[in-house]
């Protein structure tokens, strides 16, 4: 079940929250997963296509670094959007520095529980297994409800084949890319999104039309990236 909610993740939102539209300054929009604790500093976690490579046609004076919310192509390419800066990145998964922890309502950080909007703290993290049922919220789609199928899919990425990846039975759309994954019981972290088979909304709507969308599993984040769970 996809739950379309034009609008209420690609505005500005103060304190920034899971879901939310980000991207880099000349980048491709993306969602906000959840956040982390890297090195000591508050992050937020994305799917690394998302706060891709440094664009060398970019003007010179513009740090490439820099996270935007809302994203670029929500009207966010100003300095007063500017929220955090791109630290590290690999193949899956993207983290950048928050700015400032007040962006984040974290003063601090004792006490400190994100909140994922339409459905409360992440408590954990755990495997994914087929079956399970997981939800999240994405920039474009808002509110998801769906079932992994596959925990073990090959899928073409980026002009190559890629194995051991999860896979559910909806199709998400674009923007949703980072999207955080949560078992839809005990609100886990079981993945972060990185695209869907079905490009367009039309192919996506279609019954039976085998579109789907893969994640990367939350054993692929690196041990040193904590994610902010419910104390």
């Amino acid at each position: 079940m996809v739950q379309y909610i034009p609008g209420k993740h690609t505005a500005r939102i103060r304190p920034i929250a899971p879901g939310c539209s980000i991207s880099a300054w000349y980048g491709t929009v993306c969602t906000l997963g959840c956040f982390v604790l890297f090195k000591g500093y508050v992050g937020l976690l994305t799917a690394a296509h998302g706060l891709a490579d440094p664009d060398p046609n970019a003007p010179p004076h513009v740090d490439e670094s820099l996270v935007l919310q809302p994203g670029v192509h929500d009207a966010g390419r100003t300095k007063d959007n500017q929220i955090a800066s791109v630290v590290w990145r690999n193949d899956k998964f993207a983290v950048a520095w928050v700015l400032d922890q007040e962006l984040v309502n974290a003063p601090g950080l004792r006490g400190w529980t994100p909140i994922v909007p339409g459905i409360g703290s992440i408590t954990g993290r755990m495997t994914a297994h087929v079956g399970q049922r997981v939800i999240g919220v994405g920039r474009t789609s808002g509110l998801i409800s769906a079932t992994v199928i596959d925990t073990n899919a090959s899928v073409p990425l980026r002009g190559s084949w890629v194995h051991g990846m999860g896979l559910l039975d909806i199709a998400t759309r674009e923007g949703d890319s980072g999207m955080a994954l949560l078992d839809a019981e005990l609100h886990r972290l079981v993945g972060i999104v990185e695209a869907s088979t079905a490009p367009t909304d039309e192919i996506a709507s279609i019954p039976g039309s085998k579109a789907n969308t893969y994640f990367w599993h939350e054993r692929d984040i690196p041990d040193d990236i904590l994610v902010v769970t419910a104390s």
